[in-house]
């Protein structure tokens, strides 16, 4: 089921990259901590979508964030984040922000009387952030608060790969 649902949630972004020929498509791993969950181990992706909604911004983008909490004791417990955001081109940093979903999914191995072995919650995240070159590559840092779903602040920073380094 789990395989299943990252699939459902991944495949979506590369057909949006593979159909484009102008987009700009990057992946890579990130590092995340939680204020519930402390540390997280993870990958980012975004992709360009080349569609200008706002005046004076960069293109929309599209991306998708998995956070594999690794401190979770006695239990399994990640997010799936994907959404939209736009950049604001600043020199040669791009600060964005954006909107999208936040899945959360927590199981137990521990038998606790009155309390289920594992849950599935879907809330709305927001999240902006930095996007900045390092090299000819990108990296990204980014705040995300879920509204429902799984409630908690996630900060990450995450290398990514692809696309070169210009900010859209």
């Amino acid at each position: 089921m789990k395989k299943r649902t990252i699939l459902l949630l991944v495949f979506p972004m590369l057909l949006l990259g593979a159909s484009n020929a102008a987009a700009q498509f990057r992946i890579g791993p990130h590092v995340a901590w939680g204020d519930d969950f402390d540390l997280a181990i993870g990958a980012s992706a975004t992709v360009n979508l080349g569609t200008n909604l706002v005046r004076n911004t960069g293109p929309l983008h599209g991306a998708l964030s998995f956070d594999y909490f690794v401190d979770c004791e006695g239990c399994t417990y990640f997010e799936v984040s994907p959404g939209l955001y736009i950049p604001f081109t600043v020199r040669s940093i791009g600060p964005f922000a954006g909107i999208g979903l936040n899945v959360r999914r927590f199981s137990s191995d521990l038998q606790i009387p009155g309390v289920a072995d594992s849950d599935t919650d879907l809330g709305v995240a927001l999240f902006g952030g930095l996007q900045f070159p390092i090299g000819s590559q990108m990296a990204m840092a980014d705040a995300r608060i879920a509204l429902g779903g799984s409630g908690q602040l996630v900060i990450t920073l995450a290398w990514l790969f692809g696309g070169g380094a210009d900010l859209n």
